[in-house]
């Protein structure tokens, strides 16, 4: 799909619900647990979840780019008349989707039957819209007008508003629901959910848990502050001598650095951080076509690298406690631990790049 198209803004409309044009009704609302709305002289929105029933809101079926480009396949570009009487955005995005729907390939026969298996399912439900109104003589009226969802029996601007809020019911964005009450039952299309807006939970003060994370933060800051701190001394001191420094020593900088400056606490919990991450399915969050879900991202090499050197501090404060007693100028004892460090380093960028972890999204259920 044309992302210019699908990021287009949608468009409200009011629909001209069949049977409902009478000029003398007065409209009380479309959700059966709504019973005392003010009065207007045009229909109001269906039922919702978090509906107060303290405001009149009008009926209104927003067009959004992807319920219409569905909607003008099913009706093959042979729009009914009467859609977009008076607004120009509407007609923009119209012609638009039908431009657009001349680029696709035909129907087969498999799409077309599962419309057809749609369309017989849908009306099999008897899905609508419901009112109450009065009428001239104050008589209490519940009006009720089914979806028409039939394309072939000369169809009107109904027939795809109905085909909108079936497509909108299949995106998540409205519900269905049967209200059944002691004088029969009546199955409703919801109003229109707005979409949830998913943020990040570190932008959210969560209390404890954002507390935890603060403190953590800050910790490893602290390190990294200590190192950098440490480093800059080393390059002065470097410079200062003329560059007489002996190469392998700044091998031993980290092991140095961890033990002596920044703490071996405060190493183990930085390593130990990078070890959560690296056991961790690297994953983000997904939009498609207005849907949110997780999708599998592998890390970038560089960051791979980045995080298995900062997991080798835990092998530092390791090898440090199991070889407190030898002696510290042991070229052998030297060797093994950088060795160690070295060969752990290149085991978990090979595993983390070869095998990453994956997150499984299978559902089982259990009766």
């Amino acid at each position: 799909m044309d992302v210019e198209f699908q990021n287009m803004a949608s468009v409200p409309l009011h629909p001209v619900v069949p049977g409902w044009t009478a000029p003398n009704y007065t409209f009380y609302g479309g959700s059966p647990l709504c019973l005392y709305n003010a009065g207007s002289t045009t229909p109001q929105e269906s039922f919702s979840y978090d509906d107060a029933c303290q405001t009149s809101v009008p009926l209104t079926i927003p067009l959004s780019p992807v319920s219409l480009l569905y909607t003008v396949v099913v009706f093959q570009g042979q729009m009914p008349d009467g859609i977009c009487t008076g607004n120009h955005d509407c007609v923009h995005l119209l012609a638009t989707a039908l431009e657009l729907w001349k680029q696709l390939p035909p129907i087969d026969a498999t799409l077309a039957k599962a419309v057809a298996t749609a369309l017989t399912d849908t009306q099999n439900l008897d899905v609508g819209l419901m009112q109450f109104a009065t009428d001239a003589n104050n008589n209490w009226q519940l009006l009720f007008a089914p979806l028409a969802m039939d394309t072939t029996l000369n169809p009107s601007a109904w027939t795809f508003y109905s085909w909108i809020l079936v497509f909108d019911w299949v995106q998540g964005a409205r519900e269905v629901v049967s209200f059944e009450g002691d004088s029969g039952t009546v199955v409703l299309v919801s109003s229109l959910a707005a979409p949830l807006v998913v943020t990040p939970s570190g932008t959210h003060n969560l209390d404890g848990a954002h507390a935890g994370n603060q403190i953590v933060f800050g910790l490893l800051v602290y390190g990294s502050g200590v190192s950098v701190f440490v480093a800059a001394l080393c390059v002065a001191y470097g410079m200062h001598s003329h560059r007489l420094v002996v190469g392998r020593n700044l091998f031993q900088f980290n092991r140095l650095t961890a033990s002596t400056w920044v703490g071996r606490p405060l190493t183990f919990l930085r390593g130990a951080t990078a070890m959560v991450l690296l056991s961790t399915a690297s994953v983000q969050l997904d939009v498609t076509e207005g849907h949110t879900a997780f999708a599998f991202a592998p890390r970038p090499v560089i960051e791979v690298l980045l995080l298995a050197g900062e997991a080798s501090w835990v092998a530092y404060v390791v090898l440090d406690i199991a070889f407190v007693s030898s002696d510290g100028y042991d070229t052998a004892v030297v060797r093994l631990r950088s060795a160690t460090t070295t060969l752990l380093w290149v085991v978990m960028v090979v595993l983390e790049l070869m095998a990453p972890w994956y997150y499984d999204d299978c559902c089982m259920f259990e009766w």
